[in-house]
């Protein structure tokens, strides 16, 4: 199975239209839809790339030494 990501804004009605899916008339397709909003992402949401690896840096185990941190800090 492929997965493609497609980003959509719901209308008033309550209506959404996904464009430019690369599929054959006829396809049978499952929908997953998550909600940005809950998942904390915003179009006003702005974090420099220093912060982005601060923030991962717990989940990066070879980033653990002085010299680790010194080759990272200019990204």
């Amino acid at each position: 199975m492929n997965a493609y990501k497609v980003d959509a804004i719901v209308t008033e009605s309550g209506l959404t239209i996904l464009e430019k899916i690369p599929l054959a008339v006829g396809v049978s397709v499952e929908v997953i839809i998550l909600d940005d909003s809950v998942l904390g992402r915003t179009s006003d949401l702005q974090v420099s790339p220093r912060e982005y690896l601060v923030g991962i840096c717990s989940l990066m185990t070879e980033w653990e030494s002085p010299a680790d941190e010194s080759a990272y800090e200019d990204l």
